[in-house]
């Protein structure tokens, strides 16, 4: 028998909407990215928030290459948000 499972999608997350100031978005944004890394997800694209939410598109990670490569991403994310709102945000990779 064949084994299925899931190669990816998209999520929305209702916090995440075009009402939150900024910083709390972006904040909110990172835990949103944490979860899904932990959760096995790598965000793909993140779509413009709305009144709804943030739909995130994601495919599954299978390795743990994937994981690291979605850790840096995460890692770029978080320089621009510190930069922009003065932010301490760091990622502590796992060995």
């Amino acid at each position: 028998m064949s084994k299925v499972g899931v190669l990816g999608g998209q999520i929305n997350y209702p916090v995440l909407t075009h009402k939150l100031p900024g910083e709390e978005y972006a904040k909110a944004k990172a835990h949103m990215w944490i979860h899904m890394l932990n959760d096995g997800n790598k965000p793909k694209k993140w779509l413009k928030p709305n009144g709804k939410g943030t739909k995130v598109n994601f495919e599954r990670i299978h390795t743990k290459e994937e994981y690291l490569n979605g850790l840096d991403e995460l890692s770029l994310y978080l320089t621009q948000i510190n930069r922009e709102f003065g932010l301490d945000y760091k990622v502590k990779v796992p060995e």
